[in-house]
């Protein structure tokens, strides 16, 4: 993360979540978000289901996460055009389940720096299995809004998913 908030010293870089994090001290305005992060993100991670990345203050709050899941898009589904072509039935995928932060934490540039956390690590991991896309589902109009302005585009066939392409010479400079 090279925020320039990081640099600073106002959060920690980020890392994978531990069962010691304070998941129940966090709020972010959104009750099903705070709710994901407090009664099933240890257990998403401990079974596998999703990676799930906090950035902490330097008081060991939560001041932000995001989630990462392995995820299949129906060829069927994408109405054709890149996404779809020379592709297997179910398109490789990741999904980006959730993406939150602190109410305290907020207008700070912390959503933008685990987005791009986010994506760096999809890239990075594109490297050495099949990702087309990372996928996803905004949860209001300023959610939507927030991918847009980092170019991810309304999926085909269902405006309510948005994707942004992965190829994996994202990493070459």
């Amino acid at each position: 993360m090279s925020d320039a908030s990081v640099a600073r010293g106002d959060f920690n870089a980020p890392r994978r979540i531990l069962p010691t994090d304070r998941v129940l001290d966090f709020t972010c305005g959104r009750p099903e978000l705070d709710t994901w992060l407090q009664r099933h993100s240890l257990r998403a991670e401990k079974q596998g289901t999703s990676t799930v990345f906090v950035v902490t203050m330097p008081d060991d709050s939560i001041a932000g996460f995001s989630s990462l899941s392995a995820h299949g898009i129906e060829r069927e589904s994408t109405g054709g055009g890149w996404l779809a072509r020379n592709t297997p039935m179910m398109i490789p995928a990741v999904l980006l389940g959730r993406l939150s932060v602190a109410q305290n934490a907020q207008g700070r540039g912390l959503g933008s720096s685990l987005l791009a956390h986010a994506i760096a690590q999809v890239a990075h991991s594109s490297a050495h299995i099949g990702i087309r896309a990372l996928v996803v589902d905004p949860i209001d109009e300023a959610a939507a809004a927030f991918y847009a302005r980092y170019s991810f585009r309304p999926f085909p066939g269902d405006h309510r998913r948005m994707y942004i392409p992965i190829r994996p010479s994202i990493l070459e400079p």
